[in-house]
């Protein structure tokens, strides 16, 4: 089964739908470089005779994932920190995955740089470790020996640098490797569960848990003003023209005015800063502390929305808008990464019964971000279908008696069958 709940704003409301899955695949091994996105739109895809909601795919590593954090790379690929593995994990589109061996530490915090080079913080290490996408690391000094939370994040700034939150400072590192630090300006010591984001305004935006606050900061001098939040915040996202920050059960709403409005969320959020990301669909998605689920919050309409996998599975703990259009979850307990299919196709009716031939009923085709469909029968003899109008409007029409299936297919191969029977 998959739920998808409604909240508008502080009230739910719930709604039921059902959903298949597809088989786990098993990682291919090998370089992943030819599964890459490749502009040719989404590779994990909705066929068969049951709309598919998720995707599941196998870790890629032995180790139990542990504060991760999952960021696309500029090949199109999904990378993801594996702490436990001591390694950076690699995945294509359709699942296979290739490990790269870090330097001895324990990766948790990471960016794609400007110079499309991941940047990887250490929990135990004042180092941050750079890495090419074939596996080449680099390490380079924290010159303060402050160091990245478990928790903590990084993220690509305005200046085509590398900002990360440490426990006492806010830094950066330059292309060229060079670190810079600022304190934060009310000398907390203890923020490693910081997260930061680069805002709509060209800003830094960071989080302190323990503060209870949220910092911007000027990129050209590290000059920080302090936000009071009224609630604990851990992940950070731009999204929607507003920062988007996990808040303990709240969604916080930030303006680049440091305005703060707080939306309910029963499901709370995951403890990982890494657990909130702006979706393919420009609003705020984010991993819950409660049961198998992920969230979205929409901004136009003040609602959240709740989808359950179909299969049981651990907590997201990290969770990424992928290249394809869809939502790369990284699961705490199952050694998956799990894949929430967005532009679901659906069509009504799911059957049809004619009495006769020669009559003629129509299917209606909808899917989330698509304009444009075909359809074809299998068995023509038994029923045709042809283009209505509005273009999501097919007429099928009964020739003889038997079955037929109407395919309707959009641009990308997301498919479904609609049942015909001619009596």
């Amino acid at each position: 089964m998959r739920s998808k709940l409604l909240a508008l704003a502080f009230s739910a409301l719930i709604m039921a739908a059902c959903s298949n899955h597809q088989a786990l695949p098993m990682p291919t091994g090998g370089n992943t470089s030819t599964q890459g996105h490749m502009g040719l739109g989404p590779d994990v895809r909705q066929t068969g005779e049951i709309p598919v909601q998720w995707r599941r795919f196998s870790w890629g590593s032995g180790s139990a994932p542990y504060y991760p954090t999952i960021a696309t790379g500029h090949d199109g690929n999904q990378w993801y920190t594996d702490y436990s593995g001591t390694e950076l994990i690699s995945m294509g589109m359709l699942g296979g995955t290739t490990r790269f061996t870090m330097l001895s530490y324990n990766p948790t915090a990471m960016a794609v740089g400007s110079d499309n080079k991941f940047y990887t913080g250490d929990v135990n290490l004042a180092l941050i470790d750079v890495v090419t996408s074939t596996g080449s690391v680099s390490q380079v000094s924290i010159p303060s020996a402050d160091k990245i939370g478990y928790a903590g994040s990084m993220t690509l700034g305005p200046d085509s640098n590398v900002w990360f939150t440490e426990y006492s400072h806010i830094g950066k590192i330059t292309p060229g490797g060079t670190v810079t630090e600022y304190p934060y300006s009310d000398s907390t010591t203890n923020n490693y569960p910081g997260a930061i984001t680069t805002g709509p305004d060209g800003n830094l935006w960071a989080t302190e848990y323990f503060n209870s606050q949220i910092d911007k900061i000027t990129p050209s001098n590290g000059h920080m003003t302090t936000f009071a939040l009224g609630c604990n915040p851990t992940g950070i996202t731009s999204a929607a023209g507003a920062l988007y920050v996990s808040c303990g059960s709240s969604l916080a709403q930030v303006t680049t005015a440091g305005v703060v409005t707080l939306f309910y969320n029963g499901f709370g959020f995951s403890g990982s800063g890494k657990g909130i990301t702006k979706g393919p669909d420009g609003n705020p998605w984010f991993c819950t502390g409660t049961g198998s689920t992920i969230g979205e919050y929409n901004a136009s309409t003040g609602s959240m929305a709740f989808y359950y996998p179909p299969v049981n599975y651990g907590s997201c703990n990290g969770i990424n808008s992928g290249p394809d259009g869809n939502l790369w979850a990284v699961d705490s307990t199952a050694h998956t990464i799990n894949v929430y299919i967005l532009n679901v196709i659906s069509v009504s009716p799911t059957s049809l019964t004619f009495t006769g031939t020669g009559q003629n009923q129509t299917i209606v085709v909808t899917q989330k971000g698509t304009t444009a469909w075909t359809a074809t029968s299998n068995h023509t003899g038994v029923a045709t279908v042809t283009q209505g109008t509005p273009a999501s409007h097919f007429t099928v029409t009964s020739v003889a008696a038997g079955t037929a299936k109407i395919i309707v297919t959009d641009a990308v191969g997301n498919s479904y069958v609609v049942h015909v029977t001619v009596q």
